[in-house]
């Protein structure tokens, strides 16, 4: 079983969400926000959150593997949209 949510949604500036799965000897639960901030007319704030439990046979052995990774991506992840945000053809294009 596998499912996620939007249980706290307040737009245009705030979204709260929850998920569940469940896969072979392994399950993950998560839950999160973000809130966005107007700074001034043309500049925007996001800030988020996010929680992640995950359990698995080997845990123990791969949590600080896992953790790193997830740091690493979620790094990536916002590095990436605030390059593509910032990008002089985005500010062409509103």
């Amino acid at each position: 079983m596998t499912w996620a949510t939007s249980n706290d949604l307040h737009p245009p500036d705030h979204l709260g969400m929850k998920g569940h799965g469940i896969g072979a000897g392994s399950a993950v639960n998560l839950s999160g926000g973000v809130d966005l901030v107007a700074e001034s007319e043309s500049v925007t704030m996001l800030n988020w959150i996010a929680d992640v439990n995950v359990s698995v046979i080997f845990a123990s052995v791969g949590s600080r593997l896992l953790e790193s990774s997830a740091r690493t991506m979620t790094t990536q992840f916002f590095g990436n949209a605030r390059a593509n945000l910032e990008s002089p053809s985005t500010a062409a294009r509103v």
